[in-house]
């Protein structure tokens, strides 16, 4: 009797343990495989160069399917690090079972040559894919009618199904020229929660200052095809020092704008103390209701009076965790020793913002990852928790470095090579619905590969809610 008692003290004792322990006193081993495809040899660009992988996206289901826009240089200049593609839309979707579909589409004459040319280090690529549902993709770009003439380019799009017929095209309206003659591509386009209700493009609002911007609701109607919604123009931010803005979709069927700026005020008082708090930093949301025609007041999500603060990036999405949005910004603050002063150094920190569709905020969490790197990239990740993604130029290659952390800011320990990455020139990487990672590695002449990493669940509900 006393043997049975003492196993079943012992027995308890352990379940205990496994229970109520934090997941940081265990180690987490991650699955990894590598995927690699092998081109063509046939080459029509002009250097003859290796395909590289541009681009990674996925679509916003469970199928784990992704596309992948792969390209052959045909300039790049490493100082400058400016660069051309060649002149072909080369698409390869990914699907779960290891096949893979090629979508090649050549005409010259409708993506022009604008399209495949970095225009400035600023402005985000000109050509860019969008999965949108079922096997329908989204392609946009610009079109001229004179490539040397900013002033005839407009945004375009059109909608390819896998086996490359082009379903639908869509025309955006002519594209930004900043102040009034230099092209400056920006745009970004998100699903509605429910994909087949169309999508969101928010861009930079053409003829004005790059803190005015435009949304555009359009909405899907059947075979592939997408008729424009409503449309509105966001305007009067006053005096803005860094901007950032996205756009996600909410729960609720709508849309969310979600920007952060910081405004300078001028202030008539000689007060010291004063100056030094001239300065409003905020993170504000503004919720578009599906098929809305007027842009609502914003409201407020995040505030500080805290001067010299610059926002260098903002990431936002569903959270399927805690049933509501999720927002990670990253700050940077440079330091001062007396006002006034020259601040001589800077610091980035990061905040995280979860609320609901209603504006209701449910949790503000300061956030202490890891930077050493020169960039970093923080995506939440589907089953809970955040990875912190540092990238560091090396040669030619990208040196990643992965770090996890989950819901309660704890760094997450887990027994892994996948630390540290050398991955391809342009870093490109993206996070599936499954939780599952793609990181593109080194090319070779004909081929191209991808790491594949299933990351552990990192939420306090360990995952079985999905």
């Amino acid at each position: 009797m006393k043997t049975q008692s003492y196993n079943l003290r012992f027995m308890m004792i352990i379940i205990f343990l496994l229970i109520f322990l934090p997941t940081g006193f265990t180690q987490s081993t991650i699955q990894y495989s590598y995927f690699a495809y092998q081109e063509a040899s046939v080459q029509a660009n002009l250097t003859g160069s290796q395909p590289h992988i541009l681009h990674i996206d996925h679509y916003n289901d469970n199928s784990g399917t992704a596309v992948v826009r792969i390209g052959r240089t045909n300039y790049y200049d490493y100082g400058s690090r400016n660069y051309c593609y060649e002149q072909r839309l080369l698409l390869r979707v990914i699907q779960a079972d290891g096949s893979v579909i090629e979508i090649n589409y050549e005409n010259a004459t409708e993506i022009q040559d604008i399209n495949y040319c970095a225009v400035t280090t600023l402005a985000k690529n000109p050509l860019n894919i969008y999965p949108l549902f079922d096997q329908y993709i989204l392609v946009t770009y610009t079109h001229a009618t004179n490539t040397s003439d900013t002033s005839t380019y407009e945004d375009r799009g059109m909608v390819f199904h896998w086996n490359g017929a082009i379903i639908s095209k869509l025309e955006f309206g002519p594209s930004y020229l900043s102040p009034s003659t230099n092209w400056y591509p920006a745009e970004f386009i998100v699903n509605n929660i429910t994909p087949k209700k169309g999508f969101l493009r928010l861009s930079v609002a053409n003829g004005n200052k790059t803190d005015y911007f435009k949304w555009s609701q359009y909405r899907y109607n059947d075979s592939g095809t997408f008729s424009f919604l409503q449309s509105d123009t966001v305007r009067s931010l006053q005096d803005p020092t860094s901007f950032q803005i996205t756009a996600i979709a909410t729960l609720d069927g709508g849309y969310a704008l979600i920007y952060a700026n910081t405004i300078i005020r001028t202030l008539t008082s000689d007060n010291k103390l004063a100056a030094q708090f001239s300065e409003n930093a905020g993170i504000y949301a503004i919720m578009l209701g599906y098929n809305q025609s007027n842009t609502p007041q914003s409201f407020i999500l995040y505030q500080l009076t805290t001067p010299n603060i610059t926002f260098t990036g903002l990431y936002c999405s569903v959270d399927f965790v805690f049933i509501g949005h999720s927002c990670i910004a990253s700050l940077e603050r440079k330091q001062t020793t007396a006002v006034p002063s020259t601040p001589t150094n800077s610091s980035t920190f990061y905040v995280r913002i979860r609320f609901f569709s209603s504006g209701a905020i449910l949790s503000l969490d300061p956030m202490l990852p890891l930077n050493n790197g020169s960039l970093t990239n923080v995506r939440t990740l589907p089953f809970g928790g955040y990875a912190v993604i540092t990238r560091a130029y090396y040669g030619q290659n990208i040196n990643y470095t992965l770090n996890l952390y989950n819901a309660s800011n704890a760094l997450s320990e887990y027994d892994s090579s996948l630390k540290q990455i050398t991955a391809n020139f342009n870093g490109a990487f993206d996070v599936l619905q499954n939780n599952t990672i793609l990181v593109a590695l080194n090319e070779t002449t004909t081929s191209w590969q991808i790491l594949v990493a299933d990351l552990p669940p990192l939420s306090p509900f360990s995952g079985k809610c999905f």
